[in-house]
């Protein structure tokens, strides 16, 4: 019976030991939100790599296609300015199809700045502005696209160079 006793304690404190505490982040605790033309529009971000040094920061509207995307040489926590095709916005169909594209409207200060980054959860938080021109896509969408007073918070890929 005594040695009943001492394999369920040992057994009890293998069990306590071998239990770790979960640090993860609930990925619901990760947004991109702005204000879109006047409205408030809030996406689920994303992130990766595109290519070898950039990274790719994406949000998709909830239960819609609508996409925006930026793409940054990482540096660390500083104001990246935009240019080119280093962010779009983009519109699929049901199918996945692309029927409407918007690229950046070069006459505005387009950036997105990283202001904080915690390098143990890969955790960055920041925020953004961007104007965008329809450059494809049928009339009844929107012209001018404007993102303003832009915030996000996301998790960047583990493995972040």
């Amino acid at each position: 019976m005594r040695r009943m006793f001492f394999v369920l304690v040992a057994f009890f404190f293998l069990l306590i030991a071998s239990c770790k505490k979960d640090n993860q982040v609930a990925p619901t605790s990760f947004f991109m939100e702005a204000k879109l033309n006047g409205s408030n529009w809030a996406g689920q971000p994303y992130t990766g790599y595109a290519g070898d040094d950039s990274l790719h920061i994406q949000a998709r509207l909830p239960n819609t296609q609508d996409n925006i995307a930026f793409v940054i040489k990482y540096n660390g926590t500083a104001n990246y300015q935009l240019k080119g095709s280093q962010s779009t916005f983009y519109i699929l169909d049901a199918s996945n199809v692309d029927i409407c594209d918007y690229k950046m409207d070069p006459s505005f200060n387009n950036h997105i700045s990283i202001t904080a980054f915690d390098a143990t959860t890969k955790i960055a938080s920041g925020n953004f502005e961007v104007h965008f021109v329809r450059a494809y896509g049928i009339s009844t969408y929107a012209d001018k696209l404007d993102f303003v007073n832009g915030t996000f918070r996301a998790q960047l890929p583990v493995n972040l160079h």
